[in-house]
């Protein structure tokens, strides 16, 4: 029977560069969400807040036809 999987050299690739790249990329991909959640949440209370505002334009200022 032949070596390890990790013994191969690519086996050692995949263990020293790519599982390290994999996990890096996971804990951007994690930030990424993270920040894009937290700019929906803000968006939303803004947009909640301007409707309990709730702006009326008075039609009195307007010229009459």
């Amino acid at each position: 029977m032949g070596p390890e999987f990790f013994q191969t050299g690519l086996g050692r690739t995949y263990y020293e560069h790519t599982m390290p790249m994999l996990v890096k990329q996971l804990e951007l991909l994690n930030q990424n969400l993270m920040t894009l959640t937290d700019l929906i949440q803000h968006n939303t209370d803004i947009d909640e807040e301007r409707l309990k505002q709730k702006r009326v334009r008075v039609l009195d200022d307007l010229p009459s036809f």
